[in-house]
């Protein structure tokens, strides 16, 4: 009899100690638990660089070049979303010092480049296509004929982006 009872209180001990391994779990819902939040924002491709190469005051016709600007947006929150863009000027003097070279830029059309928000020119996005860019032409012109002296000249426009 003092066997069983060993026995039985030994059963006893293992089962109550196995039963936690044979619980039932209950399933539980957790939602928003992995979050992230998109911040709209642009950035340049290729910013506005214009390289007129040499210029010789004695030719005949402008000197003028033709670059494009590139971009990529974060998508807005519809298709067909817009995007604008405008420049700090539309015509400048590219320095050598206290010297000066005069040029224009204008547009694929060959308007004056917008240089407000308000004047902005709208360029329009690509539906679905992720980062697939956007593209701006800028023409730019030297005058033929003008009296300058040999050097280096530059000048700074700046492009903005509306989003």
């Amino acid at each position: 009899m003092k066997r069983s009872v060993i026995l039985a209180t030994a059963t006893l001990a293992v089962s109550l100690f196995a039963l936690p391994m044979f619980a039932t779990t209950v399933p539980s819902v957790n939602g928003s638990n992995i979050t992230t939040t998109v911040v709209g924002s642009c950035k340049w491709i290729t910013p506005l660089t214009m390289a007129f190469g040499n210029y010789d005051p004695f030719a005949g016709a402008a000197t003028t070049q033709t670059t494009s600007l590139n971009f990529k947006c974060v998508k807005l929150t519809a298709a067909g979303n817009t995007y604008k863009v405008w420049f700090s000027k539309t015509s400048g003097n590219m320095l050598n010092g206290a010297l000066t070279l005069p040029y224009t830029l204008t547009d694929a059309g060959n308007l004056a480049l917008p240089t407000t928000a308000g004047s902005a020119a709208t360029v329009a996005g690509v539906a679905g296509l992720a980062g697939a860019g956007y593209s701006y032409t800028v023409k730019g012109s030297i005058a033929p004929g003008l009296d300058v002296t040999v050097g280096a000249y530059t000048d700074t426009v700046v492009s903005n982006i509306e989003y």
